[in-house]
């Protein structure tokens, strides 16, 4: 009895061994993105304002810019941009947008795009894109309203 005993723990060590390894193999290989999740972040983060356009104009995508309306004023906004100040949405007000909606977010600089899309994430919306400042929309050829 014994010695079928010593048998049954090895075996029991055994498969916990394997287990404990395959654990450890599949964490190890999901810490390196597959060159297909690399090319798609690659593609989702390339500003193509031609692109951009056609969602808007498809209903896929909303295009929100951020800043306040002085700067608007002053320095124009993106063609198919709506404004929504970033203030609106740090006092809570989200804008009237489905969550799965695609975002499109720009404001000067690109910081207060990312405390934007911080805050929609944060309220659920699940497709939020951070484009930068205006000026990399015009660098990308994006035109603007003045």
């Amino acid at each position: 009895m014994s010695k079928c005993y010593n048998i049954n723990m090895k075996i029991i060590v055994l498969i916990f061994i394997v287990i404990i390894i395959l654990i450890a193999l599949g964490y190890i290989f999901s810490l390196f993105p597959t060159k297909k999740s690399t090319d798609m972040q690659a593609e989702q983060n390339t500003l193509d304002p031609v692109r951009i356009g056609k969602e808007i104009n498809n209903g896929q995508a909303v295009l929100l810019d951020v800043r306040t309306a002085v700067e608007l004023e002053q320095e124009g906004y993106a063609v198919g941009a709506v404004h929504y100040d970033v203030a609106r949405l740090q006092n809570g007000e989200l804008p009237e947008v489905g969550k799965s909606k695609k975002i499109y977010l720009y404001c000067r600089s690109g910081r207060r795009a990312e405390t934007a899309k911080n805050i929609l994430n944060e309220n659920g919306y699940t497709d939020v894109i951070n484009i930068g400042g205006l000026a990399d929309w015009i660098k990308a050829n994006g035109e603007i309203v003045k």
